[in-house]
């Protein structure tokens, strides 16, 4: 015993060292303000419309990402470190894959008429930038700004939860709920290890674009292609 107070003699406790390895400051942001709980509420419960389509959608996420880009742009976490980025985008790119030969798979056993290379390509081609309208929304504020403040900057509680409300805003959609709840977790895992915006895009695209053709049966744009008369 050194017989010094604990500020000048012993280390802190082990629990008061972990403590900053368990908070991540990548995912630490000032308090959410009452003009961001309601355009995120009103947000989510835009999501658990079932008479959206296609052209509302891309709106009302053009919308959220102007307002999260203008109005809250200071208050968004900075960008998790890629040090392990390298990494999650390999494991991210494998699992991908398999999962795209899995829908090709179902696809051709349902002998799905919407399943072919034109479609799929057609589809995916559209798709791209909607899928990184909604991942540039989902991982930088509905993961890291809203589920990383409520999970009191645990990154790792926080792309868990900001999953699950990802798949959550599938809910009227029975078809897609389980597929988004998985995919929602491992995008916002991969993010948190410093996976790349376009990587993570490309995943939610090639994987939306043969879900539409291989088991939903449905063309995602098809109110697009109403507007010019198809």
């Amino acid at each position: 015993m050194s017989g010094l107070p604990p500020e000048e003699g012993a280390p802190a406790p082990a629990a008061a060292e972990a403590a900053p390895l368990t908070c991540d400051p990548a995912w630490t942001s000032p308090a959410i303000g009452p003009s961001e709980w309601i355009l995120g509420l009103a947000g989510f419960a835009y999501t658990q419309l079932p008479i959206r389509n296609t052209i509302s959608d891309v709106t009302v996420f053009a919308l959220v990402s102007l307002l999260a880009a203008t109005l809250w742009r200071e208050t968004l976490p900075e960008r998790p470190l890629r040090a392990e980025g390298a990494r999650a985008e390999l494991w991210l790119a494998g699992w991908t894959l398999l999962s795209a030969f899995g829908l090709i798979g179902v696809g051709l056993y349902r002998e799905a008429p919407a399943l072919g290379p034109g479609p799929a390509l057609l589809v995916l081609a559209f798709y791209f930038p909607f899928a990184l309208l909604q991942q540039w929304v989902t991982l930088r504020y509905l993961v890291q700004r809203f589920s990383g403040r409520l999970a009191r900057a645990h990154s790792l509680r926080g792309a868990i939860l900001g999953g699950v409300l990802f798949g959550l805003c599938h809910l009227p959609f029975p078809v897609l709920l389980v597929p988004t709840l998985v995919t929602g977790v491992l995008w916002a895992l991969a993010w948190r290890a410093g996976a790349r915006l376009w990587a993570i895009t490309t995943s939610h695209a090639l994987l939306g674009a043969l879900l539409f053709v291989s088991v939903i049966d449905r063309d995602p744009f098809v109110e697009v292609w109403g507007l010019f008369g198809r």
